[in-house]
């Protein structure tokens, strides 16, 4: 990701279909396993919750998050606002039928609710294809030559969203 685009971050975050997000609460940083529901052009990412979710009151309380995603493409982060959208129409566009497991009632369910995290900032390293080759091969060359290896803006950086 030359230049740390915000568009090419974006595109790599869309590789991951799970996150942990984390929440604050009086007991500390609780992070939590959720479904992206959608990573939109603006750099939001949604989730849905169940309205009565203790991560709903902790949301409300403290706003800022992190996003935290990894598979064999890399990892990523994502640090934000988090609000809680109850947007009848924006929940029916992001619906998934594999919701219905916790809002049986569909998106009409007065249960569900969005979760819309505004990220600020982002952090990847791309350890997948290419990049990832790279990197070890970096780290293999070093290692023999008993040196850090330099840091390749290709494999990690940090994104202003």
């Amino acid at each position: 990701m030359s230049d740390h685009d915000v568009s090419e971050f974006l595109d790599f975050c869309r590789n991951f279909d799970q996150a942990m997000l984390v929440t604050s609460s009086v007991r500390g940083l609780i992070a939590r396993p959720m479904m992206i529901a959608d990573i939109d052009s603006h750099g939001d990412f949604w989730f849905s919750t169940d309205v009565e979710s203790g991560k709903v009151d902790e949301i409300y309380n403290n706003s800022d998050v992190c996003i935290t995603m990894t598979n064999s493409s890399g990892n990523a982060t994502v640090r934000g606002k988090a609000s809680v959208v109850k947007d009848t129409l924006k929940i029916k566009k992001l619906w998934s039928e594999t919701w219905r497991v916790w809002f049986p009632e569909g998106p009409s369910d007065p249960k569900l609710a969005l979760i819309k995290v505004e990220a600020s900032e982002g952090e990847f390293w791309a350890t997948g294809g290419i990049a990832g080759w790279s990197y070890l091969f970096a780290m293999a060359k070093s290692y023999v030559r008993g040196e850090r290896p330099k840091e390749d803006v290709n494999v990690h950086g940090v994104v202003e969203l």
